[in-house]
């Protein structure tokens, strides 16, 4: 039946009975286009007092974004940053970031954006799935608060079943106003934070087999002699790393003989 007798068959049909149809069409339109949004769950461990427009809340039924207030700190080296390609974006109210990931998998993907500066006390998080964007606009919180890309880091994670360790997966960013490296976009780039000095940047890479890491590469070392306490430690992958990956990242303490140790599951292009 063409899309035109169909509603010329529903046309003719009586008023009331062609209300239910319409009323139904509608139904089954916005099921299908919300299926792949998963229930929306802002942070609670985070401390939020202030009434200010960029304090962090419930933003369009698809994201939690804003600021807070710091807890006690405690010593800690992190990733905060998982991107294939660059994530850059320019500072403008009408600018808008969308967020995907490249991975094929049917797990949920937990995104969280973070201040990479120690007192930068910014977040922003949501849920996307292999085949539903995040549709981020900067106007609410990041144009306002105008807080450049370098002061943000982006990382998406799956969760995996009975176990405590999440698996983290790249994430694509396209924006409306600014066009992305262009030579960067074939490689995976991992931006790590500690909160003392660091020196001595090193990692290796290996394989995930049977769920244990197997075979590691040499030790690589970072060509940066040292990072500063909330620093962006950037380390890149070849876009030709495939699979399951275990990323094993060290950092001694400056002056003192004290390593920091980072080790961090990552899928990069396999179904699970």
């Amino acid at each position: 039946m063409s899309l035109i007798r169909f509603f010329q068959s529903i046309y003719s049909i009586s008023k009331k009975n062609r209300s239910y149809i319409i009323c139904f069409l509608f139904l089954i339109i916005v099921f299908d286009s919300s299926r792949n949004v998963y229930p929306l769950t802002c942070d609670s461990k985070l401390i939020v007092s202030s009434s200010s427009s960029t304090a962090y809340k419930q933003r369009n039924n698809d994201r939690c974004e804003g600021f807070y207030q710091s807890k006690v700190s405690t010593n800690s080296f992190e990733i905060v940053g998982f991107t294939k390609g660059n994530f850059s974006y320019t500072l403008h109210h009408k600018e808008v970031i969308e967020v995907s990931s490249p991975v094929n998998i049917s797990n949920k993907v937990h995104v969280i954006a973070k201040g990479i500066p120690l007192k930068l006390y910014y977040r922003m998080n949501a849920d996307i799935s292999h085949d539903k964007q995040l549709i981020w606009p900067l106007e609410d919180v990041i144009y306002k608060e105008k807080l450049n890309s370098d002061s943000i880091g982006i990382i998406g994670f799956i969760e995996q079943k009975n176990e405590d360790t999440p698996i983290y997966v790249p994430l694509q960013i396209k924006t409306k106003m600014k066009k992305q490296n262009s030579i960067l976009k074939h490689h995976y780039k991992l931006i790590f934070r500690s909160s003392v000095t660091v020196e001595n940047v090193c990692w290796k890479v290996s394989k995930m087999v049977n769920n244990r890491c197997n075979n590691p590469t040499n030790l690589i070392k970072h060509q940066t002699n040292s990072f500063r306490a909330g620093e962006s430690i950037t380390i890149f992958l070849s876009g030709d790393t495939k699979g399951k990956v275990c990323l094993n990242v060290f950092a001694k303490e400056k002056n003192i003989d004290n390593w920091l140790h980072q080790k961090v599951f990552i899928l990069l292009d396999s179904k699970i």
